[in-house]
């Protein structure tokens, strides 16, 4: 069950790649040291049923997941003008406005902002494997 005005989950997960070679101007920018291996980054929002309504692969492993978003077409088109009261739950890798909640250090919101966050993890883990 997802809180009312949130109009879905958002998180960022970089997917397993083949190093890219040729294919792209500089293939190290696409190594991720933190995850041993050459990586994409998928920006992704999803609805309470895991479903995808929007993604973006635009940005480079090695960006932040808030730094994608902003950058992205829809991220730079909704910024500050998505009508009140939707929003848009997200992990603290994001930056709370007015269209984006995150976690708050609140052990009673947190439970229920992590519990609306849950279908795009799942979403993630369906996608991956």
């Amino acid at each position: 069950m997802s809180w009312r005005g949130q109009v879905g989950a958002i998180d960022g997960v970089d997917i397993p790649q083949r190093n890219p070679g040729k294919a792209v101007p500089n293939p190290t920018r696409y190594h991720v040291q933190r995850k041993g291996g050459h990586q994409i980054l998928c920006i992704a929002i999803c609805d309470a049923h895991r479903r995808f309504t929007h993604y973006s692969m635009d940005h480079e492993p090695n960006s932040h997941d808030s730094l994608a978003w902003a950058g992205s077409k829809l991220g730079a088109k909704i910024k500050g003008i998505l009508p009140s009261p939707l929003f848009l739950n997200g992990d603290n890798a994001f930056v709370q406005d007015a269209t984006m909640v995150v976690p708050m250090n609140d052990s009673d919101y947190d439970f229920y902002h992590s519990s609306n966050r849950m279908p795009i993890e799942c979403a993630f883990g369906i996608l991956v494997r």
